[in-house]
């Protein structure tokens, strides 16, 4: 996932947030103040009259990761949507210059696409402005809740990646902003391909990217933050190469009539270049082209580091 630049570094605040995790650090640290909490919570008191982050009275935790087998619909983004609609559309909207050089000039004008794992529907409001009739289908409710606001011409379904079941109506899928690293499976990912195969009108094309495993030994290692008026966010990432699994782990305060605190928790799987390709196969797509950075479409000059981006086509 992509974090939002302007928010990794905040001046002048400390957040010393005890997290009941015992795999992250008993503090997140958003500024360079030092190890004192007392000064720090001074601080934040003359921030927007924070009296303390010690004393929450209401919690929510959130476990992110989609574990094989566990559930129908992936729901755990519902406390998290609001966070990712106010923070996270500028990083969603980087995807939209790489879609329309990569998939839409594989397909003619006003193309139906679904978009597989929409989100809160950045990506498929831009394409219905551009004239294509978008379907998004998230697992989470609250997510689609914002995709509705945010792609008022677009049509959604509440379901998951793993699980649903379409004819074929549509010419495109796409998934992006490695929404597909949720899925620690690998034959439940075969499952959302083969979802998205049958999706597909013959001749269809998939465009989908995934983190791939250097990208997490090389970038995903460290903490972040957010500090506005009404909310405070903290989070870090992790990655063990021994299990191939990524953990990002957020702390939220956010203030109502108190300040109330959410903990979430998202597990993404590294996934291998050769790996993909093989369930792509599997799921029954064709002509299977993959670029990264190094590999760069006619028309685009870069792509983001860390992660592949895979077009396959459904035969005639």
């Amino acid at each position: 996932m992509f974090l939002p630049r302007r928010h990794k570094r905040i001046s002048g605040l400390l957040c010393y947030l005890p997290h009941p995790s015992p795999d992250i650090r008993e503090g997140f640290f958003l500024s360079g103040l030092g190890s004192k909490p007392i000064t720090a919570m001074k601080t934040f008191r003359k921030a927007r009259g924070l009296l303390a982050l010690t004393k929450i009275f209401k919690t929510q935790n959130s476990e992110l990761s989609i574990p094989a087998g566990k559930e129908t619909r992936y729901t755990a983004y519902d406390p998290f949507a609001w966070v990712y609609n106010r923070h996270w559309e500028a990083a969603t909207l980087k995807f939209c210059p790489i879609i329309a050089i990569m998939l839409l000039r594989e397909l003619p004008a006003g193309s139906a696409i679904l978009d597989l794992c929409c989100g809160t529907g950045q990506v498929a409001g831009w394409l219905t402005t551009r004239g294509y009739r978008v379907t998004g289908l998230d697992g989470s409710e609250a997510m689609l809740s914002f995709a509705r606001e945010n792609a008022p011409e677009a049509s959604f379904l509440l379901a998951d990646a793993r699980a649903f079941s379409l004819p074929p109506s549509v010419q495109a899928v796409v998934s992006t902003f490695d929404s597909l690293n949720h899925i620690l499976d690998i034959g439940e990912l075969t499952q959302a391909f083969r979802n998205a195969h049958s999706a597909l009108f013959p001749g269809g094309v998939l465009l989908c990217d995934l983190n791939i495993r250097h990208g997490y030994i090389e970038r995903w290692n460290g903490n972040f933050n957010i500090v506005e008026s009404d909310h405070v966010c903290a989070w870090s990432t992790r990655y063990d190469d021994d299990t191939r699994l990524a953990s990002w782990e957020m702390t939220i305060f956010r203030l109502f009539d108190t300040w109330e605190r959410t903990d979430v928790r998202l597990t993404q799987r590294a996934s291998e270049e050769e790996e993909i390709r093989q369930t792509l196969a599997e799921a029954g797509f064709a002509d299977i082209r993959v670029y990264d950075n190094n590999r760069c479409p006619d028309g685009l000059r870069t792509l983001p580091q860390g992660r592949a981006f895979f077009l396959a086509r459904k035969k005639e």
